[in-house]
């Protein structure tokens, strides 16, 4: 059994609904057309130790060659980020940095920084390495949080950070990074409740198309006004199925952002949004429930 499948669950998508959860009181989105930090943030020369370090991290490519790459940092995305806000930050219990690829090589920690650049000296942490679903998974451990009273107000980024870190590759590096944060906790907004996370990979189990149909049942979705956000790997998989045309697809080629950059280009919201994608790689299918605070 591989780690994920012992840490995930399967979730009835048919159990009563679960009580309104934390809020999301704000959200902000930004792509980045240009890379103009360095991958690594030293120098790099022949006979110091940063040929070991590289190869630790499986870039195995000629020195030189990667002290030229570029990219943009979680420091200086979410700098961007917290520029677009139109009010204020209120004190923080939480920072949270959602991503799939790494950070760049830099000296400064981009959880560490923000903790001690955000008002209330928030506790850092992340969620890594889940493509899609570290939105989701960070959203839903914040709403843990909330119900523990260790949590009011939190910040959550997500980063689609898209250089080259290892071996080249064209085809990934040549997609613009991009991040969204969500302020989440408080008052006003929307609330977010019922987490779904679904798995698809086992026999028996439901596709991921067959997912978000219960998750549509079990929301009334078709009986009311709520939309339905896909992210790219959901849409891909409800290709030439009767749900392609029910859906609002987000940016293809935007993995752990796409959905959330989606729900930010309709913020605030009027109406119940259910949120949704799918990890093809992991096999599983997540989902979230935003209903504004006139109630659902």
């Amino acid at each position: 059994m591989t780690q994920q499948q012992t840490l995930a669950r399967t979730v009835n998508v048919t159990a009563p609904l679960a009580a309104a959860g934390i809020r999301v009181s704000g959200i902000v989105h930004r792509v980045f057309s240009q890379r103009t930090q360095p991958l690594i943030a030293w120098d790099i020369g022949p006979d110091d130790s940063a040929r070991d370090f590289t190869l630790a991290y499986g870039i195995t490519g000629e020195l030189q060659e990667i002290s030229t790459r570029m990219g943009n940092g979680f420091i200086s995305m979410s700098e961007a980020l917290l520029s677009q806000l139109a009010e204020p930050l209120p004190e923080l219990d939480a920072v949270i940095l959602a991503y799939h690829s790494p950070d760049l090589f830099h000296a400064d920690v981009a959880g560490f920084y923000l903790s001690q650049r955000l008002p209330g000296s928030p506790v850092p942490w992340s969620v890594a390495e889940t493509g899609p679903g570290a939105g989701f998974t960070a959203l839903r451990i914040t709403d843990g949080m909330r119900r523990m009273g260790e949590l009011d107000h939190g910040a959550l980024f997500v980063y689609d950070q898209n250089a080259a870190m290892s071996e080249p590759d064209d085809t990934v590096s040549a997609i613009p990074d991009a991040a969204v944060l969500l302020t989440v906790g408080g008052t006003g907004g929307a609330v977010v409740s019922d987490f779904i996370d679904a798995r698809t990979s086992e026999p028996g189990d439901p596709t991921a198309a067959g997912a978000l149909a219960a998750a549509m049942a079990r929301h009334g979705v078709g009986t009311g006004p709520t939309a339905i956000l896909a992210g790219a790997g959901l849409a891909a998989a409800l290709a030439g199925t009767a749900l392609a045309d029910r859906v609002q697809v987000a940016d293809a080629d935007a993995q752990s952002t796409g959905v959330w950059a989606a729900l930010a280009s309709r913020w605030p919201i009027s109406e119940p949004v259910l949120v949704a994608d799918h990890d093809p790689v992991g096999g599983m299918f997540r989902s979230c429930l935003l209903c504004p605070e006139a109630g659902r």
